[in-house]
């Protein structure tokens, strides 16, 4: 169950979104009514490559502003254990560990030893909306990282870790436990849980359509009859998704 009580998105769902863009998504999304989905400023640390998806379900972590009583009165820590690390061992395979970092640029809230244990507990990605250190470091290790920056110095030196597997905000968009986000080289987008058989059916559709209507283009027709595609063309269309499968 998510923290809302809701059935999480089951594993087929999140393999059809797989096979679909961001782009796709992100204005599908829009045509449904859900206008604010992709995470601004954010990018992936190292390419993925072309038609590379990554697609999981939302964990979330919080940061607040540093101040200096916060480590000595441990308001802002779980059970003794500060938050941040706290949140990590709570990760669970097919995560996609979404940080709130308040867009800092002036310390670094994920390293390579914590991207380390985070890629071990399973999570498929992270998003981070401020910064990381060791990025280079990062990579090595293998953890895709949508970020906003890099910067040298640790993470308590301008936040603090709050708590995790809330509501949250990252790139200017809400965040809910158990949404789906789906990345690639050009960001994440956001997916509200309860739109994503959805999506994944109309997306698909959208990927299909697109592919055959590149193809025509390629091939000299114009925009005008083949985007969309019309008469003939669409039943050539239709015809060609099928023999596709």
């Amino acid at each position: 169950m998510t923290t809302d009580g809701r059935l999480p998105v089951s594993s087929s769902v999140l393999d059809q979104l797989a096979r679909i863009s961001t782009a796709t998504a992100c204005w599908t999304l829009y045509s449904m009514g859900i206008r604010n989905t992709y995470l601004k400023g954010l990018k992936p640390l190292a390419p993925l490559g072309l038609g590379n998806r990554l697609v999981g379900r939302a964990f979330t972590m919080r940061w607040i502003p540093y101040r200096e009583d916060l480590e000595a009165t441990g308001l802002t820590e779980v059970d003794g254990e500060a938050a941040f690390r706290r949140a990590i061992e709570t990760l669970e395979p097919g995560d996609f560990f979404v940080v709130d970092a308040l867009g800092d640029l002036d310390s670094g809230t994920l390293g390579d030893i914590l991207s380390a244990r985070v890629k071990y507990r399973g999570a498929v990605a992270a998003a981070v909306d401020g910064a990381v250190r060791d990025g280079p470091y990062i990579q090595d290790v293998g953890l895709p990282v949508f970020v906003k920056g890099v910067h040298p110095s640790a993470g308590v030196r301008t936040l603090w870790p709050a708590d995790f597997n809330v509501p949250i905000q990252c790139g200017g968009v809400a965040v809910i436990p158990g949404d789906v986000l789906l990345g690639d080289d050009e960001g994440v987008v956001v997916i509200p849980a309860s739109y994503a058989e959805r999506l994944a059916e109309v997306g698909l559709e959208t990927e299909e359509r697109e592919l055959f209507i590149r193809l025509k283009v390629e091939e000299g027709y114009s925009v005008v009859d083949a985007y969309p595609p019309r008469g003939a063309l669409l039943a050539e269309f239709e015809a060609w998704k099928k023999d596709r499968g």
